[in-house]
Parts: structure tokens; C-alpha cells; sequence
């Protein structure tokens, strides 16, 4: 549930999603509108089926994520260049690691 949304956003953020899901909540500095629409799909999954349906729905979800994920890798490399590449992954990394540390209450430590 935490790694969905965020996906979302960050698929959003980057112009690859719709824009309304790159939004953040203006007090809580979440991803509100990604959190919702994750919990629309998977409330009605989990209230319908049993544990091995849900389970194997999981596992073709995650398997779909990890597929689009290796496929935009050469992709990006040859649209960027290597240090372009680098400096967005850290980037991410640390808009990734502020977020988390914002959620948990922990953004003083995170930005330290």
C-alpha cells in the first residue's frame, strides 16, 4: 500500500501519468490523490477474492512494475546523457527519502 502511490506519483512528477496524481496533499505532504486511487483498486480486490487470488494478482502486478521498469532502461539511456542520468537518480532518491521522512515524522533526521 505505501509503494503504490508513490510509483504513481512519481510516474506522474515526471510527466508519464496524469498530472493530478503528482499532486501532494497541502498539510501532509502525501500523495492524496495517488493514495485514494490505489486504495479504490485494491479495496475491491481484497473484499472479493481469497488469499491465493490476491496473491497471484500481487505477484502479475509487481511483475508488470519491474517489466516497465527494465524496459525504460535503455530507453533512457540513450535519450540521457550519463551524468544526467545520475544526477536524477539522486535526485529521486532524495525526494524519495524527504517524503518517507515527512510521513513518519521523521524530516529533521532525514534532512540532517
Amino acid at each position: 500500500m505505501l509503494a503504490g502511490p508513490r510509483y504513481l506519483f512519481a510516474l506522474a512528477r515526471d510527466g508519464y501519468g496524469p498530472s493530478l496524481l503528482g499532486g501532494v496533499h497541502p498539510r501532509f505532504r502525501t500523495p492524496a490523490a495517488a493514495v485514494v486511487l490505489q486504495t479504490a483498486i485494491a479495496l475491491p480486490l481484497a473484499l472479493s477474492g481469497t488469499f491465493v487470488e490476491l496473491a497471484a494478482v500481487s505477484v502479475m502486478a509487481r511483475l508488470a512494475t519491474y517489466v516497465g521498469t527494465a524496459a525504460a532502461v535503455p530507453v533512457l539511456r540513450r535519450k540521457l546523457e550519463p551524468q544526467e542520468i545520475f544526477s536524477q537518480i539522486i535526485q529521486h532518491k532524495w525526494l524519495l527519502s524527504e517524503q518517507s521522512g515527512r510521513d513518519i515524522g521523521m524530516a529533521p533526521a532525514v534532512q540532517a
